[in-house]
């Protein structure tokens, strides 16, 4: 979100609203570590299955139907990056 954009921000915070109190409200974990097996977990049977406020679909329909849209990313990258090393001013920017 750029700035100046402040009338998107609800819609952001909502996601993370949702995942604060269905997700992470109440969650005990022995170790971070275990953090993301009870991300997948919660995924697939809470929130990739129920039905959508906006599109009012199950978010796992919608990615079948989008899946099939997707190209494989290009295995030969293209190289745009260069490495330059410069010394820094006072004024640097």
């Amino acid at each position: 979100m750029r700035g100046g954009e402040g009338q998107r921000e609800g819609r952001v915070e909502r996601g993370v609203g949702y995942v604060k109190g269905n997700f992470l409200s109440g969650l005990e974990l022995p170790d971070f570590a275990a953090l993301g097996q009870a991300a997948q977990v919660w995924l697939e049977s809470v929130a990739n299955v129920r039905v959508h406020r906006e599109t009012h679909r199950r978010p796992t329909d919608l990615w079948a139907d989008e899946r099939a849209h997707l190209h494989a990313v290009n295995p030969r990258p293209f190289d745009v990056g260069r490495v330059l090393t410069l010394r820094a001013t006072r004024q640097f920017r």
